[in-house]
């Protein structure tokens, strides 16, 4: 979210593809996406939703 205005971004998102009995997020990918967003915006603070992960 944009402080000064609260607009909202979604940086990524990773789901379980249809059909797929077993599957799990690359937390590799997301860790890697998460560092390029932290050297490309000043990120004050991150909201994220890993518990099924």
């Amino acid at each position: 979210m944009r402080l000064r205005d609260g607009k909202h971004f979604l940086a990524g998102l990773r789901e379980r593809p249809k059909g797929a009995e077993e599957w799990e997020v690359d937390a590799l990918a997301v860790d890697v996406r998460l560092h390029e967003l932290m050297k490309k915006y000043r990120v004050e603070w991150l909201c994220a939703d890993p518990c099924y992960w």
